[in-house]
């Protein structure tokens, strides 16, 4: 059978949105999910549509879903996985050689590791190289 298909979600950066705040925020899911925080829903539909549009040859729909999941989960306070995202969407930035997405990803992964402890050189390096 068909695949339902998910509701677009506004892009969301740690940079431009967790980090500042975001007037998107209220497009989130702001309850708890059954883990204590984090609603699996939600990580799977973005999960899912990645890979979809992986395999269908989509490299930006791919960037934006892991660019929301990174939000999401630095809204969420857990920094980590949201470095974790930016990562894959800085190395999918450089593979399709988008200068753009690459400087995007650079920006949200030094804002994002400015917060964690013992990564502000990290931080400081990307920042530099922009």
């Amino acid at each position: 059978g068909e695949e339902p298909e998910s509701a677009p979600v506004p892009t969301l950066s740690p940079s431009a949105a967790g980090v500042a705040g975001s007037p998107d925020q209220a497009t989130r899911v702001q309850q708890p999910g059954v883990d204590g925080g984090t609603d699996l829903t939600l990580v799977s539909d973005r999960l899912v549509a990645a890979d979809k549009a992986r395999r269908s040859g989509d490299p930006i729909a791919v960037f934006e879903n892991y660019e929301a999941l990174a939000s999401y989960f630095f809204d969420l306070g857990n920094a980590r996985t949201c470095v974790h995202f930016l990562n894959k969407c800085l190395v999918l930035a450089r593979h399709v050689g988008d200068k753009s997405l690459e400087k995007k990803a650079t920006a949200d992964l030094a804002n994002a590791l400015a917060t964690l402890p013992g990564e502000t050189g990290k931080a400081i390096m990307l920042h530099e190289r922009q």
